[in-house]
């Protein structure tokens, strides 16, 4: 009832209050007018919150999948075995009383994929001139926290669609890309640093969640290129910027704002004054809106 709830009301201020209000019926038919053809690009922003819905879960349910047992008896790493252990299994009974180094790589089904550099001067010392071990299977995968997997494949296919989006802008006009920029620089800012910390608190390590963030800000670039094909096609770029709506409506209204609530409540519940909390919150959402509407007012003085 709760989700019909939802649906209903989202789609009710889509697709009819907001027409209603700026009268879109009345346009001309070139503009989607006159035939309420508009509502086919409408339709693409409730879409657009539906599909981002469906990916978060997607990427909610991915860890549990991940989590595979690995069998003792199979030769590869125990439920309790580390890199050592697993080192041993590989070279048996060998006798490492010679300098040797070694580099071993395996991969199957059950026990994912190991490579590793390793120096060996004694059988007691072992990996004494050192060693690099990038060691990757389900099993530690799984030890992971759910909220680092959602977080890193969330923002990748975030900043995929926040790169196509200001790619398409940029090709409708100087005044739409730089509003674009603008939006996705103050939520991804704040949205960055907390990643960051959130992906230490879940287990990687710094080194390895500064890689991880990067990579996943790569894919903005793969999306630029996508909005920037997409924006030469005048139709293809107005249900780019529909369902883009749907997601940033998603994104402010579902995840930011309530975490705006809770750090008041948390406030709250410990008997503290969350006043000025609530006025430094004000003051940000105030900001956002006049810096993306003085943009938008001065649109026709911003030209290349």
């Amino acid at each position: 009832m709760m989700a019909l709830a939802v649906g209903a009301l989202f789609s009710t201020a889509v697709l009819v209050l907001l027409p209603e209000a700026m009268r879109m019926i009345d346009m001309p038919l070139e503009f989607g007018g006159q035939g309420r053809t508009y509502l086919y690009k409408l339709v693409c922003i409730p879409a657009g919150a539906l599909f981002f819905f469906f990916v978060e879960y997607l990427l909610m349910i991915l860890p549990r999948l991940l989590r595979w047992k690995v069998s003792p008896e199979s030769g590869n790493v125990s439920e309790r075995g580390d890199a050592n252990e697993w080192y041993e299994q590989l070279n048996g009974a060998r006798n490492n009383s010679t300098p040797e180094i070694s580099v071993e790589e395996t991969g199957d089904a059950d026990s994912g994929v190991s490579i590793c550099i390793t120096a060996i001067t004694d059988a007691n010392k072992r990996g004494q001139l050192g060693r690099c071990c990038l060691y990757f299977t389900p099993e530690k995968f799984s030890q992971i926290a759910t909220v680092a997997w959602m977080i890193l494949f969330g923002d990748a296919f975030h900043n995929f669609m926040d790169g196509m989006t200001i790619g398409v802008g940029f090709t409708e006009s100087p005044s739409v890309g730089i509003a674009l920029c603008l939006s996705i620089l103050f939520e991804e800012l704040p949205h960055e640093l907390g990643d960051f910390a959130v992906l230490i608190s879940s287990g990687f390590s710094v080194k390895s969640a500064i890689v991880a963030n990067f990579l996943s800000s790569c894919s903005a670039y793969l999306g630029m290129i996508l909005g920037l094909i997409i924006g030469e096609v005048s139709a293809g770029a107005l249900y780019v910027f529909a369902i883009t709506a749907g997601f940033f409506f998603y994104i402010s209204l579902s995840n930011m704002l309530p975490s705006l609530r809770e750090t008041l409540e948390e406030k709250e519940k410990k008997n503290e004054n969350s006043f000025w909390l609530f006025i430094i919150q004000v003051a940000g959402l105030l900001t956002g809106f006049g810096c993306v509407l003085g943009v938008a007012l001065v649109s026709d003085l911003i030209s290349f």
